[in-house]
């Protein structure tokens, strides 16, 4: 059981670097020319395995939204607009009775 649990270690180590590069299950193991049903056995029987590999997916959306925020807070006003576009509009949240006011708006 020791040994194949230390290839199975392995082979996820293998995976690791294609699925964060957002592939999908099924192409990151053509890759490592891994059997996918393997995969997919271990992860339905292993949520820690399952939740690894979801945040190794998300990892590119991950870094693309921190180098976004870091172009917002340096003050990158098509940044800014682009994320309010596309995420949304901050104010829905808040409720009708406050105010904001923008201070030194670039």
């Amino acid at each position: 059981m020791r040994g194949l649990q230390r290839n199975k270690n392995k082979i996820i180590e293998l995976l690791e670097p294609y699925l964060k590069l957002g592939l999908s299950i099924n192409k990151a193991c053509q890759y490592c020319e891994i059997p996918q049903t393997t995969i997919h056995t271990w992860i339905s029987k292993d949520e820690e395995l399952r939740t690894k590999i979801a945040s190794w997916r998300n990892y590119p959306s991950l870094q693309a939204r921190i180098q976004l925020v870091k172009r917002i807070q340096e003050g990158d006003v098509k940044a800014s607009m682009w994320w309010l576009d596309k995420i949304g509009d901050f104010r829905e949240n808040i409720p009708n009775n406050i105010s904001i006011e923008i201070v030194n708006a670039r």
